[in-house]
């Protein structure tokens, strides 16, 4: 059952650890470190939340812990996560586009007319997701079910190709770039914001957890996953860094050495991967749109045939937005960063704890108690600060984009 915890750990996140790594510095791998023990930790607050509960999901133990009322905050962060996600995969989806066609999309001029905002790339991640538009209508994703084991075999080839750039092999880089013991301090925060990103699935844990048909094997397989996937991501940001050095992009792909044959493979499954997850990571907010048009006010005024094409025509508009989000911001980093400050820490990290607090107060040792308040400081310091300069960030390149 570990791989299914793999599954819920492992992504697109990954492709952001060497800038992390590269602008930080070594501090970016304690800053991994901490921020993938601290996920772990509060995966297994909630477990144990479970236990005294029986909840099976993380909506069920919200609702336990805080109320209905405030649950629907909790709702929302979750709604925004999964737009926000999406929106950071579309970007990376016309960035890998580029990158696969480099020759046509070398200058930004290549959009239409004077536009600085439709180019190439943009245009051709345009009609990417209209050919995946129809699986978002979709109300059964069984058929789409495939695609974490793709996201896991994903990263395996990224760090995979990435050594072998490195190597005479194929590339032959090497690694000529020192990494400063502690970068800008300004890119600290930043990279706490990718890496919370990259670690983020605590919301699907407790799902996982009471599917398994031995729950207590499920504390060793997150242990296992956890560890597994820092390897992955920090050693990856380790080797990006010291290729490319400040040079390294917003996803190492983008630094990956054209015309190879380990690069097109990676871009290739970069840009597939999102597509092919589109409808399931949409899946959350697409069910809730059904229940309000299916069962809410609007459900006595339509029919069934009505309805049905309400919500198909819903999911469209959202789909939309999420391609104009990716257009109109098209900066990875500072987006990826942004969802993990404000939304996966809070989702990961402090809700957890504020739900184990109320529901297992009486569990609570001196020593416990001492751990959790740590945590929790730890979490709205990092979601503060990740929060604004990632926002920073945003606002600073697009008033450079527009200059």
């Amino acid at each position: 059952m570990s791989i299914d915890t793999m599954f819920v750990l492992i992504g697109l996140g990954i492709l952001s650890s060497p800038y992390a790594m590269a602008h930080a510095g070594w501090l970016g791998g304690l800053i991994s470190l901490v921020v993938a023990t601290t996920f772990a930790y509060a995966a297994q607050l909630m477990v144990r939340c479970q236990q005294k509960t029986g909840c099976a999901t993380y909506q069920e133990l919200a609702a336990m812990a805080v109320g209905k009322k405030s649950c629907i905050l909790i709702q929302t962060f979750f709604y925004v996560e999964v737009v926000g996600s999406l929106v950071g995969f579309c970007i990376s989806v016309a960035d890998n586009l580029g990158k696969a066609f480099e020759g046509v999309t070398k200058a930004r001029q290549l959009g239409i007319g004077n536009s600085t905002i439709m180019t190439s790339q943009n245009v051709m991640m345009v009609m990417a997701c209209m050919f995946v538009l129809p699986t978002v209508w979709l109300r059964n994703l069984k058929a789409l079910s495939f695609t974490s084991v793709w996201s896991v075999a994903m990263s395996g080839i990224l760090v995979l190709s990435v050594a072998i750039a490195a190597s005479p092999i194929d590339g032959n880089i090497g690694f000529p770039h020192q990494i400063p013991l502690v970068g800008s301090l300004y890119n600290a925060p930043v990279a706490t914001g990718l890496y919370a990103f990259a670690y983020s699935g605590t919301t699907i844990f407790p799902a996982v957890y009471s599917s398994m048909k031995d729950p207590s094997k499920f504390p060793h397989a997150l242990s296992l996953s956890f560890a597994i996937t820092i390897v992955a991501v920090t050693g990856l940001g380790i080797m990006g860094a010291m290729m490319f050095g400040h040079d390294t992009a917003s996803q190492i792909t983008l630094n990956m050495p054209p015309h190879r044959i380990t690069t097109k493979i990676t871009v290739w499954m970069t840009v597939l991967t999102p597509l092919l997850k589109f409808a399931l990571l949409l899946s959350p907010l697409s069910v809730a749109i059904d229940r309000f048009i299916m069962f809410g006010s609007l459900s006595h005024h339509y029919g069934a045939r009505t309805q049905l094409l309400m919500t198909t025509l819903t999911r469209s508009i959202v789909m939309v937005l999420i391609v104009v989000g990716a257009i109109v911001l098209p900066y990875f980093n500072y987006v990826i960063s942004l969802i993990g400050s404000s939304v996966s820490i809070s989702l990961c990290l402090i809700f957890p704890c504020i739900f184990y607090l109320n529901l297992c107060r009486d569990r609570l040792t001196h020593l416990s108690f001492v751990t959790l308040l740590l945590v929790f400081v730890f979490a709205i310091i990092a979601a503060i600060c990740g929060t604004i300069l990632s926002f920073h960030g945003l606002v600073v390149s697009k008033r450079g984009t527009n200059a």
